[in-house]
């Protein structure tokens, strides 16, 4: 499915402001009534494998408590998406009946989410994906509940929306949370439509400008754990298809590819740079894959996302391949790329010797600009992997912020780089003294400006 052909113009849509218009009519989030006649192809044919892992999964998920999935932080998107998909393209009551009761059980849930931002965040995204899918099939009641939990949750944290940070925490996944929820009902609640415009606005003038430039070749400053996380392709897909007349594809998205292919070392894994919760491919990745693909139409790129679509994705996570994945179009191996690829505002050079498991791989890291968060004070840092890593990164990612955090993980000390010791400085990290290990003073960012040079 092309990315452009969906842009498809109607009659009347509700709101229009800054020259974007909400399609009217559900679905909209990811696919439209545009797209069903390709997708239930699929279903029927080239990802039949696909769709019958999904559909067990979202039968095994009919015995789960809706209370329960209400307040399962990783497991929420996933549960209430399957079944809203199933019951979208089959119809099937049970499927539709308890996709409603798990969209009720987290409107009513506690919508600050005691101070902890994720679980909230994900219900948002949740309940949008869920309300949009099997909106015909909710009773009005239903709808209004869903419609209020969403105000609800989105005025706990509207705060990520009016003071957003362009480059790290939790804002971009914030306003993309925020952002799903709200198109899904805007046009029920016309009076959040200007908090939409102001999500819109954050990406057009924030975040794609900011992102834009340091992947304007393809690379992140956060290595490939978190450079996956606050570079997904989810925000740009909701907005694609739900509204008629503006896209915020831009052609740095299709290039981030790049960095995930040749970031990915012969034993499969990536460098430790920036914060890592995990060095293998995991579905951040495959995410940002899929757009990419989307976006840039690469062969090359469109072989490593079938790669990982083998062995990565997993039953749930088929609904995006469905939706996105055309398999008849042609995959090329990287067998004939040059061996190595600059990722200049990143701050990266990338080699190896081969493409296959026994690969020696080269990274070498220095930006030109640092904003703490999940990056790491690393510039002048080398890692090299043969069979596994030989020059690392060390220490661990224990949590954030933690002391081991602070003194040592996130500090030039841990990494392969140079340190100059100056027993009189003293160096401080969000209002902490943190250790003196004579290497490189944390310095935030939060727009374009504080990055550039």
């Amino acid at each position: 499915m092309q990315r452009m052909v969906r842009l498809l113009v109607v009659a009347a849509a509700l709101p229009v402001l800054q020259g974007w218009t909400l399609r009217e009519g559900h679905p909209r989030i990811y696919f439209t009534q545009d797209d069903e006649p390709v997708i239930e192809a699929r279903i029927a044919g080239t990802h039949l494998d696909q769709w019958d892992a999904l559909y067990g999964y979202a039968e095994r998920r009919l015995a789960d408590a809706p209370a329960d999935i209400a307040a399962d932080t990783w497991g929420m998107i996933n549960v209430t998406s399957s079944l809203a998909f199933v019951c979208h393209f089959t119809g099937e009551a049970r499927f539709c009946d308890h996709a409603a009761a798990i969209l009720e059980a987290m409107a009513g849930a506690d919508p600050t989410g005691g101070g902890d931002d994720t679980p909230p965040r994900n219900r948002m995204e949740a309940m949008g994906i869920g309300f949009d899918w099997i909106h015909d099939r909710l009773s009005e009641s239903q709808r209004q509940a869903v419609i209020d939990g969403i105000k609800a949750h989105v005025d706990a944290w509207i705060d990520y929306v009016e003071n957003p940070n362009f480059v790290g925490g939790h804002s971009r996944k914030g306003n993309y949370d925020t952002m799903t929820a709200l198109v899904a009902i805007a046009d029920e609640a016309p009076e959040t439509a200007t908090i939409l415009d102001r999500i819109r606005n954050n990406f057009v003038d924030g975040y794609n400008p900011a992102q834009g430039w340091i992947a304007v070749d393809g690379g992140y400053h956060m290595g490939w754990a978190y450079g996956a996380s606050y570079t997904s392709g989810e925000p740009y897909m909701a907005w694609e298809t739900a509204v008629t007349d503006e896209s915020l594809a831009q052609d740095w998205q299709a290039l981030l590819g790049w960095w995930f292919l040749y970031g990915l070392r012969g034993d499969g894994t990536y460098p430790r740079e920036g914060d890592v919760f995990d060095i293998g491919p995991n579905m951040e990745t495959v995410m940002v894959m899929l757009w990419a693909v989307e976006v840039g139409g690469d062969p090359t790129l469109r072989w490593l996302y079938g790669q990982w679509r083998e062995n990565v994705m997993w039953d749930p996570n088929f609904v995006y391949d469905i939706i996105y994945h055309d398999p008849s179009l042609p995959a090329t191996d990287p067998s004939g790329l040059p061996p190595g690829r600059c990722f200049a505002h990143a701050g990266a050079l990338l080699a190896r010797d081969t493409w296959d498991e026994e690969a020696v791989h080269l990274s070498f890291i220095s930006s030109s600009f640092l904003s703490l968060n999940h990056h790491h004070l690393d510039n002048n840092h080398l890692e090299l992997s043969y069979r596994g890593t030989l020059l690392q990164d060390t220490g661990q990612y224990d949590a954030y912020g933690t002391e081991h955090w602070r003194n040592y993980y996130i500090r030039t000390i841990a990494h392969n780089s140079l340190v100059v010791v100056d027993p009189d400085e003293t160096m401080t990290l969000y209002g902490h003294e943190i250790s003196n290990d004579g290497g490189q003073i944390p310095l935030a960012a939060s727009a374009l400006e504080d990055l550039v040079p």
